[in-house]
């Protein structure tokens, strides 16, 4: 490490300057290329030249670094040196490095374990992910028209171990007095305000009734049930009526 009033310089740093330097210096060199060949207006060899120079110095530098030799700048000149060289390259691509090459087989895995390490949308892309390796037969004993419904989720419990899953859902009657008149108007929904805020109450969520209303597929409350029932065309059938078929694995 360098010691000094100046920057403290580490291995890291000196590499991560040569790299940006030579990153512009390949897209300098296009923008080159292109002016001889097309007769773009180019005046990138100036900066070439600048940046070539900053970035020998650096790794001249970084030699004199790894060996524990003194180096032949100063501390001063060369954190001038490292300041001009930043100012020449800073951008704002954020992709990896072409230079090195990046494992992330075992990305899902390391997420899965370190939660709080992670961003809402990367744990979004994991759940796609997990539900793609979920496998569900939905069997609906009524077989006498075809139901079209791919809207629902259900758990299957496979290998006969017991497996309760408790849940509860909050209404917030504001929010959902705003989603009824949403529908109402927007979707030609003929529910009525209490039998949605059961629907809600029982899960069934607003962007699931609104996309299921685009598909000719409505909802309903069965109070007799206690259960919502799925209408498609002239047939309804009780959401507690449709079964799981574990038989099969695919």
């Amino acid at each position: 490490m360098c010691d000094c009033n100046c920057q403290l310089v580490t291995n890291e740093i000196l590499d991560e300057a040569i790299y940006s330097g030579k990153k512009r210096l390949l897209r300098l060199t296009e923008e080159l290329l292109r002016h001889y060949i097309y007769g773009y207006n180019c005046n990138a060899q100036g900066v070439i030249d600048k940046i070539s120079l900053y970035v020998d110095s650096v790794e001249r530098y970084r030699r004199s670094f790894l060996a524990g030799e003194e180096a032949c700048l100063s501390c001063n000149e060369f954190q001038t040196i490292l300041e001009e060289l930043k100012t020449l390259t800073s951008d704002c691509d954020m992709r990896l490095r072409i230079d090195q090459t990046v494992d992330t087989s075992q990305r899902d895995v390391w997420v899965a374990m370190n939660p709080y390490c992670a961003p809402k949308e990367r744990w979004q892309q994991l759940a796609l992910k997990v539900c793609s390796d979920l496998k569900f037969n939905i069997k609906i004993e009524d077989k006498s028209e075809k139901l079209l419904c791919n809207l629902l989720y259900v758990v299957a419990v496979h290998g006969g171990k017991s497996c309760e899953i408790d849940y509860s859902v909050k209404v917030d009657m504001k929010q959902c007095k705003a989603e009824y008149d949403i529908l109402v108007k927007d979707k030609d929904c003929t529910l009525t305000f209490g039998e949605y805020v059961n629907l809600k109450k029982c899960g069934i969520s607003f962007d699931t009734i609104a996309k299921a209303k685009d598909c000719g597929i409505e909802f309903s409350y069965n109070n007799s049930e206690g259960c919502p029932d799925i209408i498609y065309g002239t047939r309804s059938c009780p959401l507690n009526q449709i079964t799981i078929d574990s038989s099969s694995e695919s």
